[in-house]
């Protein structure tokens, strides 16, 4: 199957501007992505299954715009690495930077720590032991914390 990719060229508060480029070739099919090979330079690389489109010769070269980021728009991805963190005073909770898999760096995100703890407990626990804050481990020893339930 020949497939068009979407390029992120700019991002801009929660819009990205995105280009058609391609075509590719599909060469692996994942559960949430998938390989693609260019038929020029022969590379492969890893795209999101939101970021393709079927190839059409009138598709080719054109471009779009994606109203919100894929992350508000029910898209389920998967955690390539979190970069960074910091402390979100008014949420009273860490947020986490991150980067899919199988979309671009300009498309990393700032997340509640919260939120990602239920989706990717042991990648954030390997996080906390690299990152070497303490606070950050104190805060993630509180939320590992199981709840106690009163009767």
């Amino acid at each position: 199957n020949f497939v068009l990719r979407s390029r992120v060229d700019e991002k801009h508060v929660n819009k990205l501007l995105v280009t058609w480029v391609g075509p590719y070739v599909v060469t692996e099919a994942h559960s949430r992505h998938f390989v693609v090979r260019d038929l020029v330079t022969g590379k492969s690389r890893d795209v999101h299954a939101s970021r393709l489109k079927f190839f059409a010769d009138s598709d080719l070269e054109v471009t779009g715009e994606l109203l919100q980021h894929v992350t508000s728009q029910g898209v389920v991805l998967d955690v390539d690495k979190i970069k960074q963190h910091r402390w979100n005073a008014q949420r009273k909770d860490y947020e986490l930077y991150v980067t899919w898999h199988g979309l671009e760096d300009i498309e990393d995100s700032w997340e509640p720590f919260a939120a990602m703890a239920r989706d990717v407990r042991v990648l954030i626990d390997t996080y906390v032991i690299t990152a070497e804050d303490t606070q950050l481990a104190e805060h993630w020893t509180r939320l590992s914390r199981p709840q106690s339930g009163g009767s």
